[in-house]
């Protein structure tokens, strides 16, 4: 009798195992992708569901924006859950590879930009995957702006984009007529860069808050007469487009932001900032349709009234402060603000979540001002099951 149920028992526990893949994979889609990650060595048909394109993509698509921090550790905070918040080690490649100045995200996967000396990395942190990327043809300046996406055809065939941008900034000016700075694109499956023939009349307000999205670059850029507008970079077809004019005059100290919203469009944040730099109280965010649509519009999201608050520095390196409008519609911004505490200089960096009824204000970090990275407010990351190329 002991044997029949034994056998019985063992009958159960192998065809409870036989659970549909579909089941799995809807089970999978709520799982954080950090917890995901440890799941593949348990079974081969977890391990294939988990390595499949569709699926890894699919889950992409529910995951909602998190703030990644790089200092001399790597904090990834989830606005949306106070418990949310890991703290992981610098990855190995990156110990004495100079200072890590910029980052622009795509698909869970962080192009990482190193000055000191100047190297560019792709990075997937959920993983802890690190890869360097060649030299580019030409040698690198303080001042390139980069961009990252994908060719449409193969939503995996990532790209880097890198514009030799020193000689408009030599002068602080616009380019009165089109110019010719090496334009590069690096192709991570043939590991080979090549440049692009796309003279160009305009420049990027603030290289490092580009914004990719549906597997293209967006900034804010400008012309040396008109107004500001943004500007696309289509990595199927490798070419600039100007997309739309912003829906709103600009202040010359105006904060003022691009971010991703919704999967499919684009946001921008203005804090209006007088000329004796006192922040004037309204804050504003005006959203496209899609960018997939062929003409790009723009509508105001809503107003808020909020002169209790700091200045952003939106855009300014550092402190690389961004934002993003969460599931609720609320904003979510990050800010570094000095603090004199027992006459020691320190440097808070917090996360205003900014709704129409008011506002909380979440600390993230306390320093003292010894460091540089002391500034640096985070990125927006998503964390993904994205393998690096």
């Amino acid at each position: 009798m002991g044997n029949n149920t034994s056998r019985n028992k063992a009958s159960s526990s192998s065809e409870g195992s036989f659970i549909p893949p579909e089941i799995w994979e809807v089970i999978f889609g709520s799982v954080p992708a950090e917890a995901l990650k440890r799941f593949k060595l348990t079974c081969r048909s977890w391990n294939a569901l988990l390595k499949d394109k569709r699926f890894i993509y699919d889950h992409l698509e529910q995951v909602q924006e998190h703030i990644i921090r790089i200092t001399d550790k790597v904090q990834i905070i989830n606005p949306a859950s106070n418990a949310d918040h890991s703290s992981l080690p610098l990855p190995n490649e990156f110990q004495g590879s100079g200072k890590l100045s910029d980052i622009v995200h795509c698909d869970g996967l962080l192009l990482c930009i190193f000055h000191h000396p100047k190297r560019l990395a792709v990075w997937n942190p959920c993983f802890n995957r690190v890869r360097w990327v060649t030299k580019p043809r030409k040698s690198y300046a303080v001042d390139d702006f980069y961009g990252i996406g994908y060719d449409g055809v193969s939503r995996d065939n990532y790209k880097i984009l890198r514009i030799y941008n020193k000689d408009i900034f030599e002068d602080n000016g616009f380019p009165t007529d089109k110019y010719d700075p090496p334009v590069e694109i690096y192709d991570l499956k043939s590991n080979s860069w090549k440049t692009l023939d796309s003279p160009l009349d305009w420049c990027v307000y603030s290289p490092c808050a580009g914004v990719s999205l549906k597997g293209n670059m967006y900034w804010i850029a400008g012309e040396n007469h008109g107004p500001p507008f943004i500007q696309s970079f289509d990595f199927s077809t490798e070419r600039f487009k100007h997309m739309s004019i912003i829906p709103f005059g600009c202040g010359a100290y105006d904060n003022v932001a691009l971010s991703a919203f919704r999967g499919d469009k684009l946001s921008l944040l203005r804090q209006p900032i007088d000329e004796e730099h006192y922040q004037l109280g309204e804050i504003e965010v005006w959203v496209t349709n899609s960018v997939k649509d062929r003409v790009v519009s723009w509508t105001k999201l809503f107003v808020v009234w909020r002169p209790d608050l700091p200045q952003f520095n939106l855009g300014e390196d550092p402190p690389h402060s961004m934002f993003f409008i969460d599931q609720k519609n609320r904003i979510n911004v990050t800010c570094s603000e000095r603090l004199v505490t027992s006459g020691s200089n320190c440097i808070c960096v917090n996360l205003y979540i900014i709704g129409k009824d008011g506002f909380k204000k979440k600390e993230m970090e306390t320093h003292r001002e010894e460091k540089e990275w002391t500034y640096y407010s985070g990125y927006i990351y998503l964390p993904s099951l994205v393998p690096v190329p």
